[in-house]
């Protein structure tokens, strides 16, 4: 039975472990990951990082069409304030936002970038010297011409910190260059808004803080984007019923919608009612395919709405490309013609 070979010195270097078949995880030869490339992926590009989640950051990469190799996503250690404790996270690197900026055919580059004026303090245990602030600028074509779209981040509001609030060792070796990439992302997100999303980077989590568990914020997301859709429909359906010489009973049926119904008078003797059950949430991929049926314009608003863990959620089974699609397909097709 071939075992696994530990690391050897050979002139002060670490040779590459080698993963037997044996050690190789059912999930990863199920995705027809051979023996080397698991190792690649354990000690290379994710090191540290638990089984589960550089699977699941291949399943991403798989979703969203991207090289695992090149490294487009990071597993990053965030501070979850509510299970007081780190947790490990899945975002996108900087390369994917310029692999996702290139694949539009719009992507007209980037101008260098511009640094405030450099400041020394005293952050936790240790003295630092940094940019105060960098700006860079990228360009997309628009309407045939290229439009500028500039992102800029403070220093003190982006490095990662530790415990004690001095910057980790990347930020201290690299003050400048973090810093350029994290506005180069605020920068693609602004020109690629619908491409990109809000999607942050790495670079501007690592080290940060959670203040909500992502299965938190997914319900309460969902729950109210369910019923957004179920207001939008009344309102349609008002609309369409309503007689142009009843112009009162429509705005009666949209200010109920709306909320700014005045109250009518309590009845004299009121006859209290059990109240309703609440509806149950519309399931997420539910809502996305709802929104893209009605054109790209409507699943953008809806898409940009979302969190980061509901849209990581529709890219990792596949929805979010059907569904912009299917978006696309509805604004292309013809109007039926009406009746002769």
């Amino acid at each position: 039975m071939q075992q696994t070979k530990q690391p050897e010195q050979r002139g002060g270097s670490h040779a590459v472990a080698v993963i037997s078949d044996v050690n190789l995880p059912a999930p990863a030869r199920e995705r027809g990951l051979d023996p080397q490339q698991w190792n690649a992926l354990k000690s290379a590009l994710f090191p540290n990082a638990s089984d589960h989640m550089i699977l699941l950051a291949l399943d991403y990469c798989k979703a969203r069409g991207l090289d695992p190799m090149k490294k487009p996503v990071h597993i990053v250690k965030t501070w979850d304030s509510v299970q007081r404790r780190e947790v490990e996270t899945i975002w996108e690197g900087i390369a994917s936002h310029r692999i996702t900026a290139a694949r539009t055919g719009a992507y007209a580059g980037q101008d260098e970038p511009e640094f405030g004026p450099a400041v020394e303090r005293q952050l936790g245990e240790i003295k630092c010297q940094f940019p105060e602030w960098c700006k860079v600028t990228v360009h997309r074509i628009v309407a045939g011409k290229a439009r500028a779209f500039t992102g800029k981040v403070w220093w003190l509001e982006a490095y990662a910190r530790k415990a004690k609030g001095d910057p980790n060792a990347m930020w201290r070796k690299r003050p400048w260059g973090q810093l350029a990439k994290c506005a180069e992302a605020e920068a693609l997100r602004k020109a690629f808004p619908e491409e990109i999303g809000a999607h942050e980077t790495a670079d501007e989590m690592e080290g940060q803080m959670i203040d909500v568990t992502p299965a938190r914020r997914t319900s309460e997301a969902v729950e109210t984007s369910a019923v957004a859709v179920s207001r939008l429909d009344a309102l349609e359906q008002a609309v369409t019923d309503v007689p142009e010489t009843e112009p009162d009973a429509l705005q009666e049926m949209l200010d109920d919608l709306s909320g700014d119904r005045p109250p009518e008078e309590p009845a004299s003797e009121p006859d209290p009612a059990p109240a309703p059950a609440a509806p149950t949430p519309m399931p997420l991929a539910a809502q996305a395919r709802e929104a893209a049926g009605r054109g790209i314009t409507f699943y953008t608003t809806f898409w940009n709405g979302l969190e980061m863990a509901q849209r990581r959620e529709l890219a990792l089974d596949g929805t979010h490309e059907e569904c912009k699609a299917l978006a696309q397909d509805i604004d292309r097709s013809p109007p039926e013609q009406a009746a002769g």
